[in-house]
């Protein structure tokens, strides 16, 4: 496409699925690109960036692309466009105003009278360019003195960007719906010279008496908090460019005999990274897709939120990636480093976007917004969630008080309830018993079980990992015999896989399967941390059929029931409360038909295992949500030295920050299941979701002890226990996210190398 095209010549059309640019987006987005690679070369763009003249002549080839005739109202081509175009200007280390004459043009469309029209006239033709100020409220600490007498005002305005090229300065004064148009030549501008390259500036005026009072019916209390957004999105956009510059980098440099990429030291930077660069992202597409008021301040603040938590880290995060090539400005991430820390400073920063997000989530009953998964999704979720109230009581029978918890957890008479709704198989194709309903659909009813802390625990194993691998990998027999079984609840499965020796690394197992002359199979050695063994009726073990191959070749599947003659149970006892297994296999003897898929072929079986259990991930996040709106009740209504706890600022920072954060986590699965859905396997999507809200976990029940106090350290009866002892179990409970499923290190490793392509 050529980068004169206008935004105006692409088609709206209907977004499918939530966090997806629309095929008119992306045609935003390569336009831009063009232009930018075009007139902006990236080997000149420090240079550029302080020309006004050459600034100047790039404003007028966006003009002709539409950018200054956004509409924020616009479903589709409004909010999301300027997101868009604004991470396209980060990439390109390009200070257009383009947040300016985004806002601009709203407040100027909802003004009335001439001064108005002709001011968005210029604004739509190129002749004027705007930049801001924007009031007494805009979070920047003393930026803002203005006295105005009427007919003439004095102003001392400080933070002010574009000054090189604006034509006229717009200016919020605090009044409701003022504001104040002045021409910049008017004004005495001082540059102040600091990380944002061109320099913000401070602008005096003094008797002022060329200017418009426009008054608008746009609300000009949002106006921060959009700007915030936009500037968020500039960011992300540098961000991004610059860890694409490290993977680059990454791939080819050599150090002691390796490429750099080879390193998990440096995998593991990147994957950290690249999740932060990915909720930040999701966040911004959030804010801007098509179901959104482009008026949210909430995933506004979210976004903004995020992006200052996250973004500057990674930026740091990169030049130490690059270590001393980066630090010289001659290369690219100084620029970068300077935008980012500069755009995510301004307007309050990080501060105020939490500020928000506590203001709306502290009032008394308010909990976390429900997330938009389409209408099919949302009515799926509604039904669930009413099943659960009339057959979910929260209560366990009290004859399993003295059983390990997840015993207590795995209620197979909740199983088979599920079961007889077709509930077991939600995602299965019909065929096979299941309701082969959406990937949206199967995240919708996995969120609600476990926001509501349902006990799953027996079927959910089989139902969400061993019956899809079932269906793609098993023989008719096998289909026919365990599928039913798995639906109903009747059938469930432990994982065999880790070996006291080899516990993340599933290629080294030991555990032998060797064929009988008679046929069948004898199994000897020995699996660890096989949580389920205790209430399960089969094992989905991983054997190594051909000792002659290495490492994942060789291996083999097999399903066997727990009861067998051979195998031994010896108990082990979390941190949790939780029960696990060590179990040994004696000279356990099974038939053919316990093969699962091809023989030597286990290695194939088990990724399709591991990669079907990515949409239940979104577990993990749901429970964190769930703990959440536990701790906003208490911090709603708690006391602290007979004042409101939620009146301490620290308070209300921490919980913008985790409020942001527990959305993050949503996002992120969220976006696995679209994967999914997508007909892809998200494979370091998936990994993103185990890592991000298993570190939530532990950081959330951290926080709460800060928060709270001691009392939030007691079991749930004991005398003076705060939040009925849920945080003191929720932070032993998290390290099991971390470490089951393959540590957390291991998924940074699956995240660097098959979602950034870093070299094995």
């Amino acid at each position: 496409m050529s980068h004169s095209t206008t935004l105006d010549q692409t088609a709206v059309g209907a977004r499918s699925q939530p966090l997806r640019e629309s095929a008119e987006l992306e045609m935003v987005r390569d336009a831009a690109r063009a232009l930018l690679d075009a007139e902006w070369p990236s080997q000149q763009a420090a240079a550029l960036a302080v020309r006004p003249e050459d600034l100047q002549r790039l404003w007028r080839h966006a003009v002709r692309q539409g950018w200054t005739q956004l509409d924020l109202h616009d479903r589709e081509l409004g909010l999301a466009a300027a997101l868009v175009l604004q991470q396209e200007l980060g990439r390109a280390e390009c200070p257009l105003p383009l947040a300016d004459a985004v806002l601009c043009d709203a407040v100027l469309a909802g003004a009335s009278g001439a001064a108005a029209a002709s001011l968005r006239a210029a604004l739509h033709q190129g002749d004027l360019v705007p930049t801001w100020c924007f009031g007494p409220d805009s979070g920047e600490a003393d930026a803002y003195e203005l006295v105005d007498k009427g007919s003439t005002f004095n102003a001392r305005l400080s933070f002010v960007e574009n000054t090189a090229i604006a034509t006229h300065l717009f200016v919020v004064t605090g009044r409701e719906r003022e504001v104040l148009v002045v021409p910049m030549s008017t004004a005495s501008v001082r540059a102040t010279t600091g990380l944002a390259r061109p320099a913000l500036a401070e602008v005096m005026l003094e008797g002022a008496d060329r200017f418009e009072r426009i008054d608008t019916r746009f609300d000009l209390t949002t106006l921060p908090t959009q700007a915030r957004l936009l500037l968020a999105a500039r960011a992300l956009g540098a961000t991004r460019h610059g860890l694409d510059l490290l993977c680059d980098y990454a791939r080819v440099r050599t150090q002691f005999g390796q490429k750099i990429g080879q390193f998990q030291a440096i995998q593991h930077k990147l994957a950290n990274c690249l999740i932060g660069v990915e909720v930040c992202r999701l966040a911004l597409v959030h804010a801007g897709t098509a179901d959104a008021d482009p008026m949210d301040e909430v995933r506004a603040a979210t976004a903004a939120a995020l992006a200052g938590q996250y973004l500057r880290q990674v930026v740091l995060e990169l030049h130490h990636g690059f270590g001393g090539i980066s630090f010289w400005e001659e290369h690219e991430m100084p620029r970068i480093f300077r935008r980012v820390h500069a755009d995510l400073t301004r307007l309050g920063g990080v501060g105020a976007a939490r500020a928000q997000l506590a203001r709306s989530l502290l009032e008394p009953g308010a909990r976390m917004p429900e997330f938009d998964l389409g209408e099919s999704a949302n009515a799926f979720r509604a039904e669930v969630r009413e099943w659960l109230a009339d057959h979910w009581d929260h209560r366990y029978p009290e004859e399993t008080r003295g059983q390990p918890l997840n015993h207590r957890k795995a209620r197979q008479d909740f199983s088979r309830k599920l079961g007889a709704r077709g509930w077991l198989g939600v995602s299965w194709p019909s065929e096979y018993g299941g309701q082969a309903r959406s990937a949206l659909e199967h995240l919708a009813f996995e969120e609600e079980m476990a926001y509501s802390e349902a006990p799953v625990t027996f079927h959910n194993t089989a139902a969400t990992m061993i019956g899809p691998t079932l269906i793609r990998f098993g023989s008719a027999q096998q289909k026919q015999v365990f599928l039913p079984g798995i639906a109903r609840g009747d059938i469930s499965f432990a994982l065999g896989y880790s070996e006291p020796d080899h516990g993340s690394d599933l290629a080294g197992i030991r555990t032998a399967a060797t064929r009988l002359p008679e046929g069948g199979w004898r199994i000897r050695g020995q699996k660890i941390f096989t949580s389920t063994a205790g209430f399960s009726t089969h094992v989905w073990l991983a054997a190594r059929t051909d000792p002659a191959q290495q490492r994942h070749r060789g291996i083999s599947v097999f399903m066997v029931p727990l009861e067998a003659p051979g195998i031994t149970l010896q108990p082990m006892s979390g941190i949790n409360g939780h029960r696990s297994n060590v179990v040994f296999y004696d000279d356990v003897l099974v038939g053919e038909d316990a093969l699962v898929g091809e023989l030597n072929g286990g290695w194939e079986v088990i990724t399709a295992a591991l990669a079907f259990e990515r949409v239940s991930l979104a577990a993990i996040a749901a429970r964190t949500r769930g703990y959440f709106d536990l701790l906003l009740a208490h911090v709603q209504t708690a006391l602290k030295a007979d004042q409101p706890l939620a009146a301490d600022s620290l308070v209300r920072d921490r919980i913008g920050q985790l409020a942001a954060q527990i959305q993050a986590a949503r996002l992120l699965s969220v976006n696995t299941a679209v994967v999914v859905q997508d007909g892809e396997v998200p494979v370091h999507q998936g990994a993103m979701v185990k890592v991000f809200a298993s570190e939530l976990m532990e950081s959330l029940s951290e926080a709460v002890f800060d928060l709270v106090g001691t009392g939030a350290t007691l079991e749930g009866g004991a005398t003076s226990a705060l939040l009925d002892g849920r945080f003191e179990y929720a932070v032993r409970d998290a390290l099991l996210y971390t470490i089951g499923g393959g540590t957390n290190e291991i998924q940074r490793t699956l995240i660097a190398q098959r979602g950034m392509g870093m070299p094995r």
